[in-house]
């Protein structure tokens, strides 16, 4: 979220976003599409994020090298 976002209102959106994770309905179509979830809460996302943000910009290439590989297969 950004910064500055007034505390009520990242507390609204994470409650809303764990309100939908756990919504019965939601859940079926996720089952229904062989979807997994494991929702984290918003704390737990933060710190991931924030884990992200600290990894060296070596790591991040790396990881898009990986997740974007040539089309012919060749480094």
């Amino acid at each position: 979220m950004p910064p500055g976002l007034p505390a009520d209102r990242i507390a609204a959106v994470r409650a809303a976003y764990m309100k939908t994770m756990t919504d019965k309905d939601f859940v079926a179509n996720a089952d229904k599409q062989r979807l997994e979830l494991d929702p984290l809460d918003g704390e737990e996302m933060q710190k991931v994020v924030m884990q992200l943000y600290a990894l060296p910009p070596s790591a991040i290439e790396r990881a898009r090298v990986a997740m974007n590989p040539p089309e012919d297969g060749k480094k």
